[in-house]
């Protein structure tokens, strides 16, 4: 006891700053969301969600690769949105670009095209052209959809 009244400046101070520790991390926890938990935040609730393999988006890639224009193709997927990154040569002109979204909805089902929105994005190896980047975007869709892009308004 001779120690806490001789240093309860001291003791008062290091308790309040332990209290503020706890308190300012449960702030923080809540102000800032973990890694875990629900990332696509319950959009996958109640919905039968058709999967697409790693060999559909090799196909994908290949078949792109296939078209003189395209230098590189690489793809992402998540919260049931595919994303397609296309580069492509300096001399392609934007409707050649713009005729890659059939070929990337040609390689999935109707299933799946009913559950995913896609979204396109295609680039240039050159950074000075102002007609590119464009991106362009398909909502999922079920029954009789459209199987066309809505694209970036035209630059040029």
């Amino acid at each position: 006891m001779k120690f806490l009244k001789q240093y309860k400046l001291t003791v008062a101070i290091v308790a309040i700053f332990i209290v503020m520790v706890i308190i300012g991390h449960y702030v923080v926890t809540l102000l800032i969301p973990g890694e875990e938990g629900d990332v696509c935040v319950g959009r996958l609730d109640g919905i039968e969600v058709p999967p697409i393999s790693a060999e559909t988006y090799e196909e994908l890639k290949s078949t792109l690769k296939e078209q003189d224009f395209v230098s590189d193709v690489t793809t992402a997927e998540g919260c049931l949105l595919v994303k397609v990154f296309v580069t492509v040569n300096d001399d392609t002109s934007l409707d050649d670009a713009k005729s890659l979204g059939s070929t990337v909805l040609e390689k999935f089902s109707d299933d799946q095209k009913g559950v995913y929105d896609f979204q396109l994005a295609v680039s240039k190896n050159n950074k000075e052209d102002a007609s590119f980047p464009i991106i362009g975007s398909r909502h999922k869709c079920t029954g009789e959809c459209s199987n066309e892009f809505v694209w970036t308004k035209d630059r040029g």
